[in-house]
């Protein structure tokens, strides 16, 4: 087991799709989180966005700066 360990940050910035596929998910369950939590659905919608997007946008940065070159 000498191999060469990545570790957890690295892995999530080598691939956002895990933050983007938790925000889908996220946003698709506000009502029950609402219900189960009490944090209203709109909060719970912004955060999944935000989740969903942020990801998005580094990785198409990156994808630019790369075609630029």
């Amino acid at each position: 087991m000498s191999g060469n360990k990545t570790s957890f940050v690295e892995e999530l910035k080598q691939n956002p799709l895990f933050f983007t596929m938790l925000g889908l998910i996220i946003g698709g369950t506000t009502k029950e989180i609402e219900g189960f939590t009490g944090i209203p659905f709109q909060v719970v919608g912004i955060f999944a966005v935000l989740l969903t997007l942020i990801p998005l946008v580094w990785a198409f940065s990156i994808w630019l700066k790369k075609r630029k070159k």
